[in-house]
């Protein structure tokens, strides 16, 4: 039934001649855990109200496909920023999965390669004042694995259960050095309402940007769900074909 909802919301937008398109590619990395994806992403963009290039309001409905090889993902969202500074996210996504190895899980003895559906709400904001901007946002996600019981989770590296509801909750504080380059700290926590499994992570952020092309590199230290620290990079790549009305 979700799924139907944001399909019919999809169609009726893209018969809306006042609206615009988004669509952007992107693939990551992680050293710890172990793992890389690649996804892509097109929405439209319906404009509420305008004050200024900063300061408006919009509706944005998507549909994207996640992929990694073993764990595909197709899915679509909703987005309502009734000011372009605050958002609320409602989404829902069909999991297909075949893995028979995860990092640090050992799929013969937890389920990894169940499939299910996660749904997930969340709320965005920024904040900015000359070239310092922070970014928060908070998501639940509710899970429903088709194997009924302990499954492993590589997307929060989380043992949880098929019904389980997972916390994300990121934090950002970066300066805009230039147009071209963006550094500062950032703060990620994940943990699971059900198993009671918590882990964070707390890195340096470098941002380049060159035309189209958006590179990320963090460095910093993951903290996992047996409270063991790790070092770990993250790597990520975008690509905006045609950019939206978000700003972050």
């Amino acid at each position: 039934m979700k799924n139907k909802f944001f399909i019919l919301v999809l169609v009726f937008l893209s018969l809306n001649s006042q609206a615009t398109y988004d669509l952007h590619a992107g693939a990551g990395f992680r050293s710890y855990a172990l793992g890389a994806a690649a996804r892509i992403e097109g929405g439209a963009n319906q404009e509420l109200w305008r004050h200024n290039d900063q300061i408006y309001g919009f509706l944005r409905e998507a549909a994207y496909f996640t992929t990694s090889g073993t764990i595909n993902t197709i899915g679509g969202k909703i987005e309502f920023f009734p000011i372009s500074i605050l958002g609320f996210v409602a989404g829902s996504e069909q999991v297909y999965r075949s893995s028979k190895e995860l990092d640090t899980f050992d799929c013969d003895v937890q389920v990894c390669d169940s499939d299910g559906t996660r749904s997930y709400l969340r709320v965005d904001s920024v904040l900015g004042y000359k070239k310092f901007v922070m970014i928060n946002d908070y998501q639940r996600d509710y899970f429903d694995y088709d194997f009924k019981g302990e499954v492993a989770n590589a997307l929060h590296t989380l043992e949880i259960q098929s019904d389980d509801i997972v916390n994300i909750m990121r934090n950002i504080i970066a300066y805009q050095y230039s147009d071209k380059y963006t550094f500062g700290i950032i703060h990620f926590r994940t943990w699971s309402e059900k198993t009671k499994q918590d882990k964070t992570f707390v890195g340096f952020l470098n941002q380049f940007k060159k035309e189209k092309w958006t590179y990320d590199v963090v460095l910093g230290g993951n903290r996992d769900r047996f409270n063991r620290n790790h070092f770990s990079m993250l790597l990520q790549l975008k690509y905006d074909y045609k950019k939206g009305l978000r700003l972050f």
